[in-house]
């Protein structure tokens, strides 16, 4: 019997916000709030979708990942191994669908998200999750995301 997609999603993002140390009370609410928010706007793109993750693959790591439909991952929320806290990506995968200046518009413009102003990859668009607790930060990616789905499919 197979589980419906929603259920997995409500599996992942459990698993993520269980395996991220540390996170309780209002700073768990904060991590949920963003997360809930970014997998609800990617489910209302008819150009992502959700794939959960596969034990007996995957790897060990609780992730929420989606991707390009059919194709890629376009973004994905991974826990750090080493401190309570979690990283966002983008496009890290090596897809020739992403162009270049795709991905260097949004290394440029997380790292202006960023605290000190610097990217946290040079190479893949990933931002500290606590970077996305403020709202504001929040709203912002959801846009640049909008821009990076746009920009693919014109590609």
């Amino acid at each position: 019997m197979s589980v419906p997609a929603d259920e997995l999603l409500e599996r992942d993002c459990q698993a993520f916000l269980t395996e991220v140390g540390g996170l309780v009370g209002e700073r768990r609410e904060a991590y949920a709030r963003v997360l809930f928010a970014l997998t609800a706007w990617s489910l209302a793109r008819p150009q992502l979708e959700f794939r959960p993750k596969v034990p007996a693959f995957d790897a060990p790591q609780a992730t929420v990942s989606f991707y390009l439909r059919g194709g890629p991952l376009f973004w994905e929320f991974y826990p750090r191994k080493t401190r309570a806290d979690a990283k966002f990506s983008c496009l890290s995968s090596a897809d020739a669908r992403a162009p270049a200046a795709l991905k260097e518009d949004l290394l440029r413009e997380f790292a202006d998200l960023s605290p000190g102003k610097t990217a946290d990859s040079p190479s893949v668009p990933t931002l500290s999750f606590d970077t996305l607790v403020p709202v504001e930060h929040c709203a912002t990616l959801l846009h640049l995301l909008d821009d990076a789905l746009r920009r693919l499919s014109a590609g």
